[in-house]
């Protein structure tokens, strides 16, 4: 199976959503998760196709950004930090390096 063409209904299972209420939000992290995964490898989408194993990294990555959708983790809100996830797609963008290492 491809990136592209794992459904939305296998999304939302492996997420543990069982209705339709969620949908607007699996369909924006479907692209962040995309682009998660481009700008983290810096590989193409027909690259990241061909991978085997980035269906799972990808429903990983929306799982986690599903249930991780506060700014702040639990474990980071302890601190200052950022959820690891919006951390490192807020620094794979980030053109002022200074700061973000103690964030």
């Amino acid at each position: 199976m491809k990136v592209k063409d794992i459904s939305d209904d296998t999304l939302k299972d492996y997420c543990g959503i069982s209705d339709d209420d969620s949908d607007g939000i699996i369909a924006v992290l479907k692209g962040a998760a995309m682009a998660f995964i481009r700008e983290y490898t810096g590989m193409t989408n027909e690259e990241i196709d061909e991978a085997e194993d980035m269906e799972y990294a990808y429903m990983v990555l929306i799982n986690d950004m599903f249930t991780n959708r506060e700014y702040n983790s639990a474990q980071a809100r302890k601190s200052t930090m950022l959820n690891p996830c919006v951390k490192t797609i807020l620094e794979m963008h980030c053109k002022n390096q200074v700061g973000w290492t103690d964030v």
